[in-house]
């Protein structure tokens, strides 16, 4: 089944086979790192780090990705807005400068 976004893109699900399996870096990185009291495992700060950087790896570009749409969800309602507003054709260059600044603000977010 794919699923239908609200900027009109598909979106599939993620099959088992795309997750990672391969643990052999994380089994090197335990017996680098292991201490003599629990040899099994890692430092918490070691683990931390492992896992915030995963964190980061898969969710950075997901979140950017939804970031982006929202940004152009946004202008776009504004756009639609203001070329619906009577008083906007009557002053193109007000309308021109408005949607300007208005993407220019949306990009700084």
């Amino acid at each position: 089944n794919n699923y239908l976004s609200t900027t009109g893109r598909l979106l599939s699900p993620v099959s088992a086979s795309d997750i990672a399996v391969d643990t052999t870096w994380l089994k090197k990185l335990i017996e680098s790192n292991r201490t003599s009291d629990l040899p099994c495992f890692l430092s918490a700060s070691v683990f931390n780090s492992v896992v915030a950087d995963l964190i980061t790896q898969a969710w950075t570009p997901l979140c950017l990705q939804l970031l982006q749409d929202r940004k152009d969800a946004y202008v776009e309602l504004v756009r639609r807005a203001v070329n619906s507003a009577s008083v906007a054709n009557r002053f193109p260059a007000l309308k021109r400068f408005f949607l300007q600044r208005v993407e220019r603000v949306v990009d700084e977010i």
